[in-house]
């Protein structure tokens, strides 16, 4: 059918460096910025006629997000459309006014990294104005309209726009949402101003007794009531105890993990079982005294109005939102808030619903319990989500690699590897490449901030352990997730974006490049992965290895980065030797790895990636020029270097080209 039309489409579109690091940098922003998936097809403004055909009109076919890297962003803080950089003056929960086309606009610089796809928090219509010392709804988490965008980030078209420049670009959209509980609830008359949910009726109620729904509800602190579905009374005893630490001495009041490593000692009077591996009793910590799984479902988060799925309408309603989102955004996606403290049986039928993989946040150590969130029992029983946000191995990791807090994995490597292990072999999991794999989010301390040198205003951010514990998040089996402004070690938990100036040739922008190449250039995406068991067990060192004994290997350690190279030997049991023609390489450096009796030699402590590319052809060149292998097979790869003539991945560069021939890639200082 044709139609007329006027337009035929709109427009589309760190504290101080280490010295040697440089090197690093120059040498990456020598490669250019491109994308490496290409660029996004232009639209032709000229065009008065198009043809519509029943393909247009068609709906969209959500493409797959299992093994896929996702960048996170939080709407409010990443870019704002009016051209105002300057940095916001509300760090916390106050609006900065980041908006949906702002991301849109700005997809280019995420592309670049290599990502392959988004995640947004809710676009939801928030709460309105501050509730008490809660702060504002600027991070989309109180829903007051569910059918509605929140006019701060912009419009439901603005979402679209969005869902339709990623897609052309070959990118997946996940979008975040909540279907535990609305906004802040302190009257029968806030409910009222809620839709679809303006009764209340359609809210748990749990231990309310004689009292009215106001009396219920009309704490703006120090609850209960309403009824908790954190802390004492849910997830342990209910005592004179202030929350349900495992461990002591505490920092940071209840539910926080405990700061102080050097001093931590099992908690006795606790309710939780000795030995407890995890800092809290939380959700799944049934042997935890006091445990109560009706509390857990049924109580509320502070004073958000927790909605009982068990009433037919909530249920009805829940269940259909779910699938108009995914029609109405054309969503890949979806990410589902708070999802232990809601039933097996309700998430398993928004799964249903939805219609495309749901990633839950279950902020839980245990595996078994973690993994019945993909199917109850695990792994063969009644699917529940499709994916699951990996906590337990970040909070393992974040332990390991960072040295904050964690039972038994404070520096420690082994426990890591350990519970990675237990992950792909104990047969729990339904999916394991829809593990959501990262090191911090927006309820986190920052990975540049956990892991970091000094104190105070002397704090530093530590590339080494950094690099390292990004390099984990990329290559461990599932979908590396990596928060808005990790890449410039960003310290702050939810600080505005837009001040750092979407910047493409920064050391961690290239870092970050570099590791998303990799994984693409070597199909890792749905590869299988081993622990590769080290003849010496060091607490120091991880080694992954993806695609079997002939595929990719990452060599990480915990080392802090120090001045001057330290050389770091990994030692395995069995180190093959690459195939015909073939050659180990340090993709990192672009060089020949040094492999020697079982034994892979690092130059420094930065995270190493291994694997076998064809063995340059050193006769063809001439002598007096160097040569190293390059991750990238084009002409723009590196300035002044060319092929060999015989292997595309083998560059060389002479005494008169502009730029030399790299050492290194990856060193430190």
């Amino acid at each position: 059918k044709l139609r007329a039309s006027a337009s035929a489409c709109g427009a589309m579109g760190m504290a101080r460096a280490l010295p040697v690091l440089l090197a690093l940098f120059s040498f990456l922003v020598a490669r250019g910025s491109g994308g490496i998936f290409g660029t996004a097809p232009q639209c032709d403004g000229t065009m008065l006629i198009q043809l519509k055909s029943r393909r247009d009109k068609a709906p969209y076919t959500p493409q797959p997000i299992a093994g896929k890297s996702i960048y996170f962003i939080l709407i409010d803080r990443f870019a704002r459309s009016n051209g105002n950089n300057t940095a916001c003056s509300f760090p916390d929960n106050n609006w900065c006014n980041g908006t949906l086309k702002g991301i849109t606009e700005h997809l280019d610089y995420i592309q670049g990294m290599g990502f392959e796809g988004i995640w947004i928090t809710p676009v939801v219509e928030q709460f309105p104005g501050q509730d008490g010392q809660s702060g504002y709804a600027s991070h989309g988490y109180w829903a007051k309209n569910w059918y509605e965008v929140d006019p701060h980030f912009g419009s439901k078209a603005d979402v679209v726009e969005l869902a339709d420049a990623l897609h052309a670009r070959g990118m997946v959209f996940i979008l975040d949402f909540v279907a535990n509980h609305m906004g802040p609830v302190h009257s029968a008359h806030a409910v009222s101003t809620y839709y679809p949910f303006n009764k209340t009726e359609y809210y748990h109620q749990l231990n309310i007794g004689n009292m009215t729904f106001d009396q219920y509800t009309e704490k703006t602190s120090n609850w209960p009531p309403p009824a908790q579905a954190m802390g004492p009374g849910a997830l342990c005893a209910s005592d004179s105890r202030s929350d349900c630490g495992c461990y002591a001495p505490a920092c940071g009041g209840a539910f926080q993990p405990p700061c102080d490593a050097a001093h931590m000692v099992f908690n006795t009077s606790s309710g939780c079982p000795a030995n407890y591996i995890d800092s809290i009793c939380r959700a799944g910590a049934f042997a935890c005294s006091g445990y109560n799984e009706t509390a857990i479902h049924e109580g509320w988060f502070f004073d958000l109005g927790d909605l009982n799925q068990s009433n037919p309408f909530v249920y009805e309603q829940s269940l259909k939102w779910v699938k108009w989102m995914k029609q109405t955004y054309k969503l890949d996606g979806l990410r589902l808030d708070t999802a232990p403290y809601m039933t097996l049986d309700f998430l398993s039928a928004l799964q249903v619903a939805a219609e495309v993989p749901i990633l839950g946040e279950s902020t839980v150590s245990n595996h078994s319990y973690h993994a019945a969130f993909q199917a109850n029992p695990p792994p063969f029983g009644t699917p529940i989500l499709d994916g699951v946000l990996n906590f337990p191995l970040t909070y393992a990791a974040n332990a390991a690699f960072c040295g904050v807090w964690w039972p038994y994995a404070t520096g420690n490597l082994t426990t890591l590897a350990s519970r990675t292990d237990q992950q792909l072999r104990g047969g729990l999991y339904k999916d394991l490449d829809l593990l959501g794999n990262f090191v911090d989010n927006h309820d986190m301390d920052r990975l540049a901030k956990m892991c970091s040198t000094g104190s105070g205003s002397a704090q530093t951010p530590d590339l080494g352990r950094i690099f390292n514990s990004l390099a984990w998040t990329f290559f461990a089996k599932g979908m590396p997730i990596m928060y808005y402004g990790t890449e410039v070690f960003e310290t702050d938990q939810r600080n505005s974006f837009w001040q750092y100036g979407w910047q493409t040739d920064t050391l961690g922008y290239t870092f970050v490049k570099r590791l998303n190449m990799i994984r693409k250039q070597q199909h890792l995406n749905l590869e299988a992965m081993d622990v590769v068991v080290t003849s010496n067990a060091l607490q120091s060192q991880l080694v992954l290895r993806r695609g079997g004994e002939q595929g990719t290997y990452a060599f990480l350690n915990n080392f802090q980065t120090k001045q001057g190279r330290e050389e770091v030997s990994y030692c395995v049991l069995a180190f093959p030797p690459a195939g015909n023609g073939n050659v180990w390489v340090d993709a990192m450096m672009g060089l020949e790895a040094d492999v020697k009796t079982n034994c892979f030699r690092a130059p420094d402590s930065m995270p190493r990636i291994v694997y076998q590319m064809p063995r340059c052809n050193i006769r063809a060149m001439n002598p007096a020029h160097s040569y190293f292998y390059d991750i990238e097979c084009n002409e723009r790869s590196l300035v002044g270097c060319r092929a060999d003539g015989e292997h595309d991945v083998c560059r060389y560069c002479g005494s008169g080209y502009p730029v030399p021939c790299p050492t290194t890639i990856i060193e430190s200082s």
